[in-house]
């Protein structure tokens, strides 16, 4: 079983449930190998809770006894710890009575076919027992009903009920149910849509937890391992993701593009050593691919192989025309620079012009940073920068922003005794201007996420006041009116409030649901 995501937030997600009906009295369980049943806490009227607790304790058994394997659901369940654990629920939701809500998530968590809860009642002389069988897949669901006149001690009466109930579970209520083969397959399919388009649409939990019950329904289906994968990662659980795609790997041996994936993901779960493995199987036949070159570089970088990393880096960047221009030592500053995180950032070539981005930005070429930066984004398709990417990118432009800002304020006061000097100063305000122009239009093409926005917000309105600061600027110096060199100074000192702001807002994204006023 996967691992779950690492993320923690609190997303709950629910299927609506197919219910069919079918009240069973009496008949014996004809009961097919190796079915599995998770088996919840039953409920009760206060009064019959010692029968409820006696039956519950005793189904699992019962069911065992009938030919199924019963599993019981209790809060020190190991699937249950791990579900906590991992952050499918919270702690809170595994106290009594609570369980049950979660019973499809756990079944798919605990691998089993199907799921049962249910109440014990009072009904005239005979004492029921009223359960719900549902696929855990499919969840469809179907109602047993059985009872017995037996009355006094507790115990005894509540495992004649778990005997009833689990000899009632007939081969056709199975079928009914959802449970049987053809139903985990149907349910695969539903849910495995429901899982592509809760990614699509970035609520990665419920696509995670869909993708993992089509993995659950049809675990020979590579489109669903490949599938659970990509949710998986996209939560951040790259550990959960590369075991998935190690199984379609096993599956679809000849699918070099999933041997790609199972590379690119143990980089991604910090396993370099597995992830070369999987780039150097790749190259036997696309040794020239970007994606394995680049694949192999971060790999030897991640083992601390920096010569080897840079003869791939040199490789890769001679395959890329817009990067014959850096300069000759870029490979070496991509070979020994240090990640600030992973992130899964779509094809080879967007890839690599983010790592010349970070590596410009982090030697303090921040004019280069933002060209390269701008560069990726001429050329890439994606929709939000993950928050760790943001964050380690904006410090660049931010110093960008800055150098550009201080520049110009040494530029105003420096004298000028001549046309010639004059002409000088106007030429170098004039190239900043343009500098802070490709920064104001490099704002408004990054995206940030939905917990970022507010302060990208402010970030872009600094970008934007800054550019205006400097054209005040260049006119001042064109006209040598006062008045331009005070909207100059205005312009830059609402800049660096904006900037700040951003910056606040950066280390605690949840202080407010404003941005600034459009």
């Amino acid at each position: 079983m996967a691992c779950a995501p690492v993320s923690r937030r609190s997303r709950r997600w629910k299927l609506a449930s197919l219910l069919a009906l079918a009240i069973v009295t009496s008949g014996v369980a004809q009961a097919e190998p190796g079915r599995s049943v998770l088996v919840f806490p039953l409920t009760s009227h206060w009064v019959l809770d010692p029968v409820a607790r006696a039956a519950s304790d005793a189904l699992p058994e019962a069911l065992r006894r009938a030919g199924y394997e019963g599993v019981a659901a209790r809060p020190d369940s190991p699937f249950v710890q791990l579900a906590v654990r991992d952050g499918w629920l919270s702690a809170s939701e595994t106290e009594a009575g609570k369980l049950e809500s979660n019973r499809y998530l756990l079944g798919v968590l605990a691998r089993t076919d199907a799921v049962l809860t249910g109440k014990v009642l009072a009904a005239d002389t005979e004492t029921a027992l009223e359960a719900e069988l549902a696929g855990t897949i499919s969840e469809q669901a179907v109602t047993v009903r059985v009872s017995t006149t037996a009355q006094g001690d507790p115990v005894k009466v509540g495992r004649e009920l778990a005997d009833r109930a689990a000899a009632s579970l007939t081969a056709a209520l199975w079928v009914q149910a959802g449970a049987d083969e053809t139903g985990r397959r149907e349910g695969a399919i539903a849910r495995a849509a429901a899982g592509k388009a809760a990614l699509a649409a970035g609520k990665c939990r419920p696509a995670a937890q869909e993708c993992e019950a089509a993995v659950a329904g049809d675990p020979a289906n590579v489109e669903y391992l490949k599938g659970a994968a990509e949710a998986l990662a996209a939560c951040g659980n790259y550990a959960g993701a590369l075991a998935r795609e190690r199984a379609a790997a096993t599956l679809r041996p000849e699918d070099a593009d999933v041997k790609l994936r199972v590379g690119q993901l143990a980089l991604l779960a910090e396993k370099p050593e597995q992830a070369e493995a999987a780039f150097a199987e790749v190259a036997t036949t696309r040794p020239e691919d970007p994606a394995v070159l680049e694949g192999r570089a971060q790999a030897a970088r991640a083992r601390g192989d920096i010569a080897q990393a840079e003869e791939y880096y040199r490789r890769l960047i001679a395959g890329f025309p817009q990067l014959r221009g850096e300069p000759s030592y870029l490979a070496t500053l991509l070979a020994s620079q240090q990640e600030e995180g992973p992130g899964l950032t779509g094809g080879p070539t967007e890839q690599l012009q983010l790592e010349v981005a970070r590596v410009y930005f982090r030697g303090a070429e921040f004019a280069q940073g933002v060209r390269a930066l701008s560069a990726y984004h001429q050329g890439a398709e994606r929709a939000a920068y993950s928050d760790a990417e943001y964050t380690s990118l904006a410090r660049g432009t931010d110093e960008e922003m800055m150098r550009l800002a201080r520049q110009v304020e040494e530029v105003l006061r420096t004298p000028r005794s001549s046309a010639a000097e004059t002409e000088q100063v106007e030429t170098t305000v004039d190239g900043l201007h343009d500098q802070s122009e490709q920064l104001a239009d490099l704002g408004e093409l990054i995206k940030a996420s939905p917990r970022m926005d507010v302060a990208h917000r402010f970030r872009v309105l600094a970008y934007h006041a800054l550019n205006e600061s400097n054209f005040e600027a260049l006119t001042y110096v064109r006209t040598n009116d006062e008045e331009h060199r005070r909207r100059s100074a205005l312009l830059r000192d609402a800049a660096g409030k904006a900037m700040q702001e951003a910056q606040d807002l950066e280390k605690h994204p949840e202080v407010s649901d404003e941005g600034p006023a459009s």
